[in-house]
Order: C-alpha cells, then sequence, then structure tokens
C-alpha cells in the first residue's frame, strides 16, 4: 500500500505535527509492504507538484494543527486547488489529522463535518479525521493526553496499515472528553486572564516590542 503524507505545520518537522506523525508511520511501517512519501507543502512553490500526488497515490494523510477552530489558511486554499483536478475512476482516499492544545474534542467537531463533506463533493474516498486535542508539547510527553495521544495514534497507523482503512473504535476512543464542565472553564478563563495574558502574551508583546500596539481596533467603528 502506498500513501502520501502532507505536513502543513510551519514548523515542519520541529512540530507536534511531526511527532504524532512520525508515531503514525512507526505503526503503519510494521507491514513491511506499506510505502510512503512525506512532504512540507508549506511553501507553495511545488503546489503542482502536491497536487499531481493527490491522484497518483491510493492513500493520502493531510496534516496539519487546528487554528481558531478551523485549517490553516494554506491548507484551505491546498484543499480549494483539488477542485482543479480530474479524479480518476479508482478514486484515491484523503484522511486528515489534526492536533490541538485544547483538551475538548468539541473545538474541532465543526471542521471535521466539513473535511467529510468537502472530501465527498471533492468524489474522493473520504478516510476519516484523526482528532487529537491535548497535544500541546507532545513531544516531551509531559501530560497524560499527550502521551495518550502518541500510543493511540502508532495503533492507527498500524491497524491502516493492515486494513487500509481507519479504526473507527481508535478514533472514538482518542479523546473521550467532549466538553468541559462549566466549573472548570470559569477556572481555566480565569488562569488565562490573569496568567497566560498577563504575563505570558504581554512579555512575548513587550519582548516584540508591540505591546502599546497590541490594543489598536483598525476595523472599530
Amino acid at each position: 500500500m502506498k500513501l502520501a503524507i502532507y505536513n502543513f505545520s510551519p514548523k515542519r518537522e520541529k512540530s507536534n505535527t511531526a511527532v504524532l506523525l512520525n508515531y503514525f508511520i512507526k505503526g503503519y511501517v510494521e507491514n513491511k509492504e506499506n510505502t510512503y512519501n512525506l512532504y512540507y507543502p508549506y511553501d507553495e512553490s511545488h503546489r503542482e507538484e502536491f497536487l499531481k500526488n493527490i491522484v497518483a497515490n491510493e492513500n493520502n494523510l493531510i496534516a496539519f494543527p487546528l487554528y481558531f477552530c478551523s485549517m490553516p489558511g494554506i491548507v484551505k486554499r491546498f484543499i480549494e486547488y483539488l477542485d482543479e483536478l480530474d479524479v480518476p475512476p479508482v478514486k484515491p482516499s484523503i484522511g486528515f489529522l489534526i492536533q490541538y492544545g485544547f483538551l475538548e474534542r468539541y473545538h474541532a467537531e465543526p471542521l471535521e463535518n466539513y473535511l467529510r463533506k468537502i472530501t465527498k463533493r471533492l468524489k474522493f474516498n473520504y478516510l476519516g479525521s484523526i482528532i487529537l486535542p491535548g497535544s500541546e508539547g507532545v513531544g516531551k510527553e509531559t501530560c497524560h493526553f499527550a502521551k495518550s495521544n502518541l500510543c493511540t495514534t502508532y495503533q492507527i497507523g498500524r491497524k491502516f496499515g493492515k486494513i487500509g482503512k481507519f479504526d473507527d473504535r481508535l478514533l472514538r476512543n482518542i479523546c473521550m472528553l467532549y466538553q468541559n464542565p462549566l466549573f472548570f472553564n470559569l477556572i481555566i478563563k480565569r488562569f488565562v486572564a490573569w496568567y497566560v495574558n498577563k504575563f505570558y502574551w504581554n512579555e512575548l508583546l513587550k519582548k516584540e516590542g508591540t505591546l502599546k500596539d497590541s490594543f489598536q481596533q483598525p476595523y472599530y467603528t
């Protein structure tokens, strides 16, 4: 089985996306007959080549971090370019790997629904979406969610390498937490307002010399 993998993280090899993909690949290649190619299409200079790869490979995996409950703009643009392709009679399959730091699954639900629909409208087979909440710092394996995500991603890759599709049971069990309890969210909200915004982000803005401009409202009327 051939697989083309596209890592759309701007951090490329140093990204959380790359760490998770490494575990997926580790499981996938346990079947010695499986092969793969890994691409970093964040630079659009090779766009035509990447688009041709989509139809040339029987299976494709598009991986990226979640940005504001959606995908990075370059991923959206890449998917829109797929509409230009002539899909062969034997439809290639496309799956997605989406990782982010929030612990709740519901952040990715609208995007997951969009990806399912757009893949079918573009006349490709939809493999499924590997949704990986709690993946911040996954390379350091610093928390329970991160370690669990690495293990499950490996298992999904391993099963995919055997049967050529994602295991629905494994996808459902990645994160059982759909949404945090209200009380927990209130605590997090206060923590973000007091510590993350006041100290962490403000210090970064000071270092860049942009703190005084951070409260500008250019579109406010």
